[in-house]
């Protein structure tokens, strides 16, 4: 059966988040602008060709994330980056998931179609991200937060350096 995002109350997960400086880390290539888009990738919460910009509740949750290795060294290709502090209407999965585990689709790593369901959903109700627990680190939490008008963030808008510990 498919996943119908839209046979929810999805206004009721919508929670003011607030990302706390330095502490939402993306860890990126350094020949890719930050705010820049994989052309022909889509993600759990993306299809090709719109813009989602993705985060780990730390540095750790990171690299796991990236690297399936919570100490793994970062390589010197890549950048780390953090989101900037501010708050956000974000959709929490997690809880959803927890009131609904017939929606668990939603957090299948290897399955992105529900996610893409969902987040279309919610730019509908003008929720711009989620966040969602991670599967690959117990405890850890991820964010995807995208513009609501569609189009890719400019260079230096969302994501600043890195400054914690490595």
């Amino acid at each position: 059966m498919t996943f119908d995002p839209n046979s929810y109350d999805l206004s009721v997960y919508i929670r003011r988040f607030n990302f706390a400086s330095g502490e939402w880390i993306s860890i990126r290539c350094k020949d890719y602008a930050p705010e820049s888009v994989h052309p022909g990738r889509g993600g759990r919460f993306h299809h090709i060709g719109t813009p989602a910009y993705y985060a780990a509740s730390g540095i750790s949750t990171a690299r796991v994330e990236l690297w399936n290795n919570s100490s793994a060294a970062i390589p010197e290709t890549h950048e780390v980056f953090s989101f900037p502090e501010g708050e956000y209407k974000l959709f929490d999965v997690g809880k959803f998931v927890d009131d609904h585990p017939e929606a668990s689709g939603v957090l299948d790593p290897n399955s992105h179609d529900d996610g893409i369901r969902l987040r279309t959903a919610l730019e509908n109700i003008s929720c711009s991200g989620v966040t969602f627990p991670s599967t690959r680190d117990d405890g850890g939490i991820n964010a995807s937060v995208w513009p609501l008008d569609g189009t890719p963030l400019t260079y230096g808008t969302f994501f600043r350096p890195y400054q914690g510990p490595r």
